[in-house]
Parts: structure tokens; C-alpha cells; sequence
């Protein structure tokens, strides 16, 4: 079971997840391709998610044996979910995610560029359906927590502006709108690279132990 923010919410850092600037980076928004994800803890494998991404038909599918927290059950699930692209400023387009959650048999299909699968969750989600809260919001005086923070608050804030959004140019140039996603986009690559540097280093440091 994971860990619990002072409200009693689960930690996003605590779930195994799937973000958008990782696939990016592996090559998987170039047409199709099909891989695994794997998830690791003091050098031993706790997890792994297969993985086949389409972006000509704008879906990503993941299969994974579930195994139930409480019962020990183990169930194969395999799904589809939505992929959704913005053009960029510079050229290229950012990709997101279609979260296929439905919570209070509502369907949430927020545009998000990090899922989620919660300790007690079967499918992957975004963090607003699972309540999820990220352990920076009680460490903000920690660099690292900080970065993690900052890269939510972006995430959350182009979501907002996505919805807002009406056209991305007007008489051949970037709306405000669409400059300030780019933006976003910007703070979440850099915060995303402090965390995986953060991240790199508490490796190493275990190594030495």
C-alpha cells in the first residue's frame, strides 16, 4: 500500500505511471510501436506494462496482469485509450493523454500528460479521478519536491487552457493562448528533467551504500 498525504490521499509518487515526455523520449509518437514499460525498485523488477502506441490512429493499448491488494486475485486487463495531439509553436505536435476513467459513472476524458495506476485502481487514470496528491505539496522547501510540484501545477494549468482554447493562430500568428501552452510545455520538460536528475542520483548514491 502507498504512502498517505497529510489528507489522507494517496501519493502520486507512490503509483506506477506513464507520462507523455517519457514516450516522447523512447520514440513511441512516431507512427507505431510496441514495447514494454517496466518499473523498478532497489535494482528489482515490482511491475511492467506492455505498451503499443498508434499515433496515425491517435490510440495507445496497454496490457498488464493486475493483482488485487486484497484478495491476491490476479486479473489480465487489456484496453484501449485515446490519444490527443496539440501543435506546437516551433513545429511538431505535443501529445496527451484521454484519461478513460469514468468515476461516479461519469466519463472524465481529461487531456493529461501523466497517467496513473493507484494502489487500489485496475485501469490507468489521471490523478484527478483517483484523488491522487503529490508529496510536494507538504515539501515545498525541497528543491525536488518543488520541480514535482511545478510540473503538476503546468500539467494541470494547460489542461484548463486546452478546453478554453478556440484557435491556435489568428491572421497567421500564435493566439496568447496558444503561446502560453507552449510555455507550459517548456516548464514541464525542465521540471521533468530535475526530477529524472534527482531521481538518477538517488540510484547512484544506493550503489555506494
Amino acid at each position: 500500500m502507498g504512502r498517505y498525504s497529510g489528507g489522507g490521499r494517496d501519493l502520486t509518487e507512490d503509483c506506477r505511471s506513464i507520462s507523455t515526455k517519457w514516450l516522447k523520449q523512447n520514440g513511441y509518437f512516431d507512427g507505431f510501436k510496441a514495447g514494454t514499460i517496466r518499473w523498478f525498485q532497489r535494482e528489482e523488477e515490482t511491475g511492467s506494462v506492455g505498451i503499443e502506441i498508434d499515433t496515425d490512429r491517435s490510440y495507445m493499448r496497454l496490457h498488464y496482469t493486475k493483482t488485487s491488494y486484497w484478495t491476491g486475485e490476479k486479473e489480465d486487463l487489456d484496453y484501449r485509450l485515446w490519444l490527443a495531439s496539440t501543435p506546437c509553436h516551433f513545429g511538431g505536435k505535443r501529445y496527451w493523454f484521454e484519461c478513460p476513467l469514468s468515476p461516479y459513472g461519469r466519463h472524465c476524458g481529461k487531456r493529461v500528460g501523466v497517467l496513473y495506476l493507484s494502489s487500489g485502481g485496475k485501469y490507468f487514470g489521471c490523478r484527478h479521478c483517483y484523488n491522487l496528491a503529490y508529496e510536494s505539496q507538504n515539501k515545498s522547501g525541497n528543491r525536488f519536491y518543488s520541480a514535482f510540484g511545478r510540473f503538476f501545477d503546468a500539467d494541470e494549468e494547460a489542461e484548463k487552457l486546452m478546453k478554453s482554447m478556440k484557435r491556435w493562430q489568428y491572421a497567421g500568428r500564435p493566439t496568447k493562448k496558444a503561446l502560453k501552452l507552449e510555455k507550459l510545455s517548456r516548464q514541464m520538460g525542465w521540471a521533468a528533467q530535475l526530477v529524472n536528475r534527482y531521481s538518477e542520483n538517488s540510484k547512484s548514491k544506493k550503489k555506494r551504500l
